[in-house]
């Protein structure tokens, strides 16, 4: 009984410990896991108000990120002859029992807050209202990503500026 107890105290004291100030990466990223790699997007783009729309190419690497705490999107499209770099880092809120998501991009500087949640294979996030220069009043933003089949996601880009969610951008990612 000795030996064994003598065991089980070595092995305690040479196991690796969990950091107690390191987070555990939430298990509901997993989820997510459909918008991982790297895709080719065929979108079509509104103008604000506008009802034609415009083609926009691009692409979206999607990786794990900082230690697994985070998904990190790196998105590249041509917005009429201008690109358009942007970078999104999405993760879950235990206490809120939210996804959240930050959006920065190379057309300003700050980031877009958002919230939201899973609805199957939907992700719905919303931001608050923000301002942005060259718009009158402030803009709520909802993203939605749905898995549509093995390697094609559905993306949509919806703008509200106090008349209803308009179209801003929507069309296929689809894996290469």
């Amino acid at each position: 009984m000795t030996s064994l107890m003598t065991v089980f105290i070595l092995a305690a004291a040479i196991a690796p410990a969990q950091d107690p100030m390191m987070g555990v990466p939430p298990k509901e990223l997993k989820s997510l896991f459909f918008m991982v790699g790297d895709f080719d997007c065929d979108f079509q783009m509104w103008e604000p108000g506008g009802t034609t729309p415009m083609p926009m190419k691009g692409t979206i690497a999607t990786t794990e990120s900082l230690n697994g705490m985070y998904l990190e999107s790196r998105h590249e499209g041509d917005m009429g002859g201008m690109v358009m770099k942007g970078l999104q880092m999405t993760s879950y809120d235990a206490t809120k029992k939210q996804y959240l998501a930050y959006w920065f991009d190379s057309m300003g500087p700050g980031a877009l807050e958002m919230w939201g949640t899973l609805n199957g294979q939907t992700l719905t996030l919303v931001s608050k209202p923000v301002e942005f220069p060259g718009m009158p009043g402030k803009a709520r933003f909802r993203a939605t990503s749905s898995m549509k089949g093995v390697g094609k996601v559905l993306f949509r880009l919806e703008m509200d500026m106090g008349q209803g969610w308009g179209k801003m951008i929507e069309g296929m990612m689809t894996k290469k």
